[in-house]
């Protein structure tokens, strides 16, 4: 792992980095993030991957990635895409619909 650039934003407490990355096929974003992590001596949960670039046939990526100084930054400044938006608010709507089911059987076995 080579470091091309890394700039410190203060404003937005994070660094912004862009690493060359040596691997036999296209790594995903999470074995990015444990890398990134490892390397920086950071969590995995302060490391967010904005793209992965590459040129037909090399081994060679270009990751631009961002390093948030905590979780609160992170979550304060990163925007959360539809697709993840739609994801919680469906395991939301299961989770209480579960809790509905598990009411009503309880409540309604005892006659009175």
């Amino acid at each position: 792992m080579e470091i091309i650039q890394k700039n410190k934003n203060i404003l937005l407490n994070r660094e912004e980095i862009v690493v060359l990355l040596t691997e036999n096929s296209t790594p995903s974003k999470e074995s990015l993030k444990e890398k990134i992590a490892s390397h920086f001596k950071t969590s995995n949960e302060n490391v967010v991957i904005d793209r992965v670039n590459s040129n037909f046939g090399t081994k060679n990526f270009i990751v631009h990635s961002k390093i948030y100084d905590d979780k609160k930054s992170k979550d304060k400044f990163e925007v959360i895409s539809k697709k993840q938006r739609d994801a919680s608010k469906k395991a939301a709507e299961e989770a209480d619909k579960k809790a509905q089911v598990t009411e009503n059987s309880e409540g309604g076995s005892q006659e009175g």
